[in-house]
């Protein structure tokens, strides 16, 4: 069950993903960085569990990808039927090789959260979440909604975050910037 209110600064951009999911047949969805600690619903905020029941709901799948071992299996223990599955790998080159198995498959949302991101130095996480977009682009269908999460958002309205470099190549690109927050989201 979802807690919207304990959600926080994710609420609205969760919303917005499930009004679109809402719209989509049998959604697939990819997330990279899964639930690292239970109940931590303000702080990492809970995505797998979220994106995991917009598939239940919308008759979709969710596949998440992280690199801690101890979050896949916390991840795991609580994950019931079958819509859901967590591996435990390096994300770029997982992403890289579901884009290949994938083939006529298309992603309808992809939600990209693996590196945490340091506000003083958001160049890792930002790099990181670009080249994680790179490696799965091919898999995205056209329409797809693109969420990067934990950007902060500047005196000038400008951002810094994980989204960073993504928010550069897509405003470069032409694509529509369809939310703005604390999750950023584009429409691919």
């Amino acid at each position: 069950m979802i807690l919207w209110d304990r959600l926080g600064r994710r609420g609205e951009g969760f919303r917005y993903m499930e009004a679109f999911l809402a719209k989509q047949f049998c959604p697939l969805i990819i997330e990279t960085g899964c639930v690292r600690e239970l109940n931590n619903w303000e702080g990492d905020g809970q995505s797998t569990i979220v994106l995991a029941d917009f598939a239940q709901r919308f008759k979709g799948r969710l596949y998440s990808v992280d690199n801690d071992p101890e979050a896949v299996q916390t991840v795991n223990a609580v994950m019931t039927g079958n819509v859901t599955s967590v591996a435990c790998e390096d994300s770029i080159q997982w992403l890289t090789v579901s884009s290949i198995a994938l083939g006529a498959q298309k992603v309808d949302l992809l939600y990209l959260d693996s590196l945490d991101v340091y506000p003083e130095n958001p160049h890792p996480a930002a790099l990181h979440a670009l080249m994680e977009l790179t490696a799965i682009a091919p898999s995205l269908r056209h329409g797809s909604m693109v969420f990067v999460d934990d950007n902060f958002i500047q005196p000038d309205a400008s951002f810094i975050g994980k989204g960073q470099y993504i928010g550069e190549f897509m405003k470069r690109s032409g694509r529509e910037q369809v939310y703005t927050g604390y999750q950023m989201g584009w429409r691919w």
